[in-house]
């Protein structure tokens, strides 16, 4: 079989665009220079889109623990 796709790195975007490229059905290889799991933290926060990101992909509302942000200040050297 031929993939229509091929992902090149399985990092977080890269698998949730798999993830989201085969929910329908789309042929997918994905490649990473890693053959090991990077077992820590890449994300502290999840915005809206976000979230509506993993509900594409199949998780459900339970999936993971959350907690509330009271405040959040970005800060940008621009």
């Amino acid at each position: 079989m031929k993939a229509s796709i091929l992902v090149v790195g399985y990092g977080p975007v890269g698998a949730a665009t798999a993830c989201l490229l085969g929910r329908p059905g789309v042929h997918t290889i994905v490649i990473d220079k890693s053959n090991t799991v990077f077992a820590q933290p890449r994300a502290i926060a999840l915005d809206n889109e976000a979230l509506c990101v993993l509900q594409m992909a199949g998780l459900s509302d339970d999936a993971f623990a959350r907690i509330a942000i009271p405040y959040v200040k970005p800060h940008s050297p621009f």
